[in-house]
């Protein structure tokens, strides 16, 4: 097996192997947005999505705020787009925009160059993407460090159609989680009621 391929591969269509994937460094395989958001100045209002708006390690976005009640410069994002936390990286904290909005300046706006973007949300979730986050340039308040993250090289797909069927492929397994966990928070749920009554 080549070194540039995985031990899982997916197959087009017509059942032939997709081409060996390729290596390049995080920046020529990935663009941080440089869009900017400022409230004071804006009359425009979005959506905005600070830190505590997502959850830790599900790609999940709990609320957002106002982007009128802000008072500090925003990062800018549109649908389809990446965002993840560089703030306390090991919390892992990402999500994959459905709309239009702001975000906290401690979130990156991430959109893919040689991958799409719903492959690029499953790539930062891996381990390699996860170490190299968590090399910080703080220590009190440690924060991801682009210009390192930004040099380490990734492999990835040279097909999109491939890069496609993985991104789908691991975005149903999300949605069977979601499906379970919302099972789960339900039983648990009924179970908290059926306590309430038998034990008095």
């Amino acid at each position: 097996m080549s070194l540039s391929s995985p031990e899982i591969r997916f197959k087009d269509d017509n059942g032939n192997d997709f081409p060996d994937w390729e290596e390049n460094e995080f920046e020529l395989v990935v663009e941080k947005s440089k869009s900017k958001y400022n409230p004071v100045k804006s009359k425009e209002e979005w959506p905005c999505i600070e830190l505590e708006s997502l959850t830790q390690e599900t790609g999940r976005l709990i609320q957002t705020f106002s982007s009128s009640e802000q008072k500090s410069i925003k990062n800018k994002f549109v649908s389809g787009e990446v965002l993840f936390g560089k703030l306390r990286p090991y919390l892992k904290k990402y999500l994959h925009a459905d709309f239009e909005g702001v975000c906290s300046s401690e979130i990156w706006v991430l959109r893919g160059k040689t991958v799409i973007n719903g492959y690029l949300f499953q790539l930062i979730q891996t381990h390699k993407f996860n170490q190299a986050a968590n090399v910080s340039s703080g220590s009190k308040m440690p924060r991801s460090d682009w210009s390192f993250l930004s040099s380490i090289p990734f492999f990835y797909p040279s097909s999109r159609r491939e890069q496609k069927k993985i991104a789908d492929f691991l975005t149903s397994v999300d949605q069977k989680i979601e499906s379970v966990s919302q099972q789960i928070a339900k039983t648990q749920t009924f179970k908290k009621g059926l306590l309430q009554q038998m034990f008095v």
